[in-house]
């Protein structure tokens, strides 16, 4: 009798332990592709700002080093 119950609770923590080696590895793909997904977005609106602002920009530096300059 005890040995059967040792034998279940030894199965049910391996279980157990595989389902949350499970887990973890999903966690770690969702965290994964939240953070590419991320980056990406991210890589997009910096683009875009870039694209956006690129001439004004350009002006704020030309005009601050003009300044510095003289």
């Amino acid at each position: 009798m005890m040995n059967t119950l040792a034998y279940r609770a030894r199965t049910q923590r391996y279980t157990i332990s595989s389902q949350t080696k499970q887990l973890l590895m999903m966690n770690q793909q969702v965290r994964s592709a939240t953070t590419n997904i991320t980056v990406r977005n991210s890589r997009r609106a910096m683009i875009k700002l870039a694209q956006i602002s690129a001439i004004p920009l350009w002006n704020i530096i030309c005009s601050v080093s003009d300044a510095v300059g003289s």
